[in-house]
């Protein structure tokens, strides 16, 4: 567990590590808009376009193979890429890397999962899962020690939707306006209105890098709240079950989300947008879901195949809450609350996989033989 966990922590510090170079070289290198949001998605483009071969690759060659040759290339293709002279070769090195790392990303889930009898199963595969979350926690600590831009958390990577990538953006938002009774899509509009105004009074666009520590320290705490959330899912799985879990959990956050937008209160707005986060911590499970239900050859490739519908799920939805903070700001809440709300209930047709006993007929046989 411990092994498959730091590959998880690496997977997900190698995929946020660029929402932190690219605003910290975004002036130097006269980054756009445009530019900077194609870049922070070459991971989520790997792995979509990759994650078939991948899994295939761990289902026919074996899950062992797949994770260490693509894990040594990935690293050493990043280190490369630290070197590059151009914003070009940049990114081709970033993309390479990211289709590298793209393996061991769903096949460590197909591996873990394999290791266990069904007893221990669950537990094992979410207590993997919680490096996730410590790895969120270990990378802004770096970056805070550099004194990098609080804009680097604006390209996070999604985990279950793509609220998330834009966590870090209301943060600041809220951080930065004196706002007491106003929702949090007023303060979204009043701080763009703001940034609006200072420009069209401005003769010199300057590029912005302010510093505001309290959004490095909400996404810290935010990490250590998906840990714990991990830890609490993975004790909890083998007396209630996955079903029941992912049921409850998803409708609870999706219910938050509706709400946060609803409140005047910014600190009960912030809890309940924090909490709809927390839908994040259902990924382990969805993945055991995965391991279960499908047989040893074919669940390499299923679980890939989740993970690049989650990653296709997590780019749509980042530009679509862009779409909706610029048109229609509480829309996006709505809608991404009412999607976990549905599938939330949507697990309800699951089967009931609590517990399953495992079955004894190998042990009595034993016996049997054993017997004059």
């Amino acid at each position: 567990m411990l092994m498959t966990g730091l590959i998880l922590m690496g997977m997900i510090m190698h995929c946020l590590v660029l929402g932190y170079v690219i605003p910290a070289a975004q002036c130097d290198l006269e980054l756009t808009s445009q530019q900077k949001g194609w870049l922070s998605a070459l991971p989520f483009t790997a792995i979509i376009l990759t994650s078939y071969f991948w899994g295939w690759l761990a289902d026919t060659k074996g899950r062992r193979t797949a994770m260490l040759g693509s894990m040594f290339l990935a690293v050493v293709i990043s280190a490369i890429s630290s070197f590059a002279p151009n914003l070009t070769s940049f990114a081709v090195l970033q993309f390479v890397s990211a289709i590298f790392m793209t393996g061991p990303s769903a096949v460590v889930y197909t591996f873990l999962g394999e290791f266990h009898n069904l007893r221990h199963r669950d537990k094992m595969v979410t207590f993997g899962s919680a490096f996730i979350g410590i790895g969120t926690v270990v990378l802004p600590c770096e970056v805070t020690d550099y004194g990098e831009s609080s804009h680097e958390l604006e390209q996070r990577e999604s985990r279950t939707n793509g609220f998330y990538i834009w966590f870090p953006t209301i943060l600041n938002a809220l951080g930065s306006q004196d706002s007491v009774n106003m929702k949090i899509c007023d303060v979204i509009e009043l701080t763009r209105a703001k940034a609006a105004a200072d420009t069209l009074n401005s003769t010199t666009i300057i590029c912005d890098d302010t510093i505001y520590t309290s959004t490095f320290e909400r996404s810290i705490y935010v990490g250590l709240v998906f840990c714990s959330m991990y830890l609490i899912v993975a004790v909890l799985v083998d007396f209630v079950g996955k079903k029941y879990i992912l049921v409850v959990t998803l409708t609870i956050t999706g219910i938050c989300a509706i709400s946060a937008n609803l409140v005047y209160d910014q600190q009960i707005a912030v809890v309940l947008f924090a909490i709809f986060q927390m839908s994040g911590a259902c990924v382990g499970l969805t993945n055991a879901v995965a391991v279960q239900l499908f047989p040893t050859k074919y669940r390499g490739m299923a679980v890939c195949l989740s993970m690049m519908s989650g990653r296709t799920g997590s780019m749509v939805g980042s530009y679509l809450i862009g779409l909706f903070l610029d048109i229609n700001c509480g829309a996006g809440f709505y809608l991404f609350g009412s999607l976990l709300v549905v599938n939330g209930l949507t697990c309800l047709t699951l089967p009931n996989m609590k517990k399953e006993k495992v079955p004894k007929t190998i042990t009595n046989e034993t016996k049997e033989t054993q017997e004059p």
